[in-house]
């Protein structure tokens, strides 16, 4: 879990700035998402991304990470 707390925050960090890399990133942490029963908002952060709609992915960062306890 450690693991993915980082590159959550990573994600954070690139979606503050606007940051196409987002894209890429949020596609290995929505797979691993998916593996601990996190589909639907995997699928939804992937979505906004793509949609380059960071203010909304970053509100859905923040709705992951505070159900699985993690500190942006």
């Amino acid at each position: 879990m450690a693991t993915l707390g980082g590159e959550l925050r990573e994600l954070a960090a690139l979606l503050a700035i606007g940051d196409s890399r987002a894209r890429k990133l949020a596609d290995g942490i929505a797979h691993r998402l998916g593996e601990i029963g996190q589909d639907d908002i995997a699928s939804q952060l992937k979505k906004l991304i793509s949609q380059y709609d960071f203010k909304g992915a970053m509100g859905k960062l923040k709705e992951v990470a505070q159900t699985l306890g993690i500190a942006l």
